[in-house]
């Protein structure tokens, strides 16, 4: 039983005990790591393998043997529901900090994961035990519910260690072009092909939802989807509401929540509450809807947002084009560990992805890719 939560299981008929899903729906919120949010399901039973115990040291010095590590361990229940309270650091050279303890790493170095609050306290001094705060259960409680009684993951990476532009170009192009931060920014940079794009092509439905005043972010950085004939399918929340509750939602959809005004996106320093409200906002349009059984709803972050992780991103990641990044950067390397939740119907409770990657895993990189690659593209670096 979902605690707290109106549940909705599969109707019968001559489909009846046959998964299948004609939606699939993806929430996008930005810039929190597992480590960070994990916490607050991993007090629940069957999920307690995903707890770990983390020390980061303070001074940086402790990279070169010159330093007490002066260690500040992971502490489970955040001070505030804007935890961190600063923005952390995450462009590129940021993050190869947090994950290398440099901002120049090697090709196949290996991640000490060590960095993180040497990073934020570079930019926010004295803060270092503050960054090191986890939400709990009752923090999070639509986030702890849903992950508790549907599926969740413990290896599922950013598509590149960095901020949120790059990967989201990642997420719906399958490439950032060569692109490993934010700033300075070029909306032509991302001139390629979009998973949209595809779908429009395909004659398959699809759609992009914005809870915010302003015009999508998505349709922002991709100059594929400025064709004003595509107007109609970038709708505001309450659109997204209707159409789930009527069983109309396409076969692909992306959510996108409140960067700026009324910012719901969980990227620090943003109030972790808003967000949860938004998921909680969107699983019971869904889960409600006349199509609920056929729905497959996927939550997860864009990036994380440079907040503690402890598990070292992979190599291994396929090159999707031969655009490189600062000294080669081959893109072979994932990103910082974020959550990825599962929920449908069809999951059982309590299910827990987290095994080594295999030549059969689908990533956050593989899947759109799979998709665009049904069309030929030329990707310009």
């Amino acid at each position: 039983m979902l605690k707290g939560f109106e549940t909705h299981t599969a109707r019968g008929g001559a489909d009846a005990g046959k998964p299948f899903v004609r939606s699939s729906l993806w929430i996008f919120v930005r810039g929190k790591s597992a480590t960070q949010t994990l916490p607050a399901v991993a007090q629940q039973s069957r999920i307690q393998r995903l707890a770990a115990v983390v020390f980061e040291p303070v001074e940086s010095a402790v990279f070169s043997g010159q330093g007490a590590a002066n260690e500040v361990e992971v502490r489970i229940g955040a001070e505030n529901r804007c935890i961190p309270q600063e923005n952390p650091q995450e462009r590129f050279e940021h993050v190869n900090l947090q994950l290398f303890g440099t901002t120049q790493s090697a090709a196949g170095q290996q991640s000490t994961m060590q960095g993180f609050v040497v990073s934020y306290a570079d930019k926010h001094p004295d803060r270092g035990a503050e960054f090191m705060e986890c939400y709990t259960p009752d923090q999070l409680p639509a986030f702890s519910a849903l992950a508790h009684n549907f599926a969740i993951s413990g290896a599922w990476y950013a598509s590149v260690s960095t901020q949120t532009w790059p990967n989201r170009a990642f997420f719906h192009t399958g490439t950032s072009m060569g692109q490993v931060d934010d700033y300075p920014y070029d909306p032509f940079a991302y001139d390629a092909p979009t998973i949209f794009n595809v779908l429009q092509s395909q004659k398959i439905s699809w759609a992009v939802y914005n809870d915010s005043h302003i015009t999508s972010s998505t349709r922002l950085e991709s100059p594929p989807l400025w064709d004003l004939l595509l107007e109609p399918h970038f709708q505001n929340l309450e659109a997204f509401e209707k159409d789930a509750r009527a069983g109309n939602l396409p076969a692909y959809s992306f959510l996108e929540p409140d960067f700026l005004v009324e910012p719901n996106d969980a990227h620090p320093p943003h109030d972790m509450l808003l967000a949860d409200r938004l998921i909680w906002r969107v699983w019971q349009a869904v889960s409600s809807g006349a199509n609920w059984e056929g729905t497959l709803l996927l939550i997860t972050y864009d990036e994380h947002g440079g907040c503690v992780d402890h598990q070292p991103p992979p190599y291994g990641a396929a090159p999707p084009d031969d655009c490189r990044g600062p000294n080669g950067f081959a893109f072979d390397r994932f990103g910082v560990r974020v959550p990825m939740i599962a929920v449908s119907p069809w999951i059982e409770e309590g299910t827990v992805f987290a095994r080594r990657r295999t030549r059969h895993t689908i990533t956050r990189r593989s899947w759109p890719l799979c998709v665009i690659g049904w069309t030929s593209r030329a990707t310009r670096c």
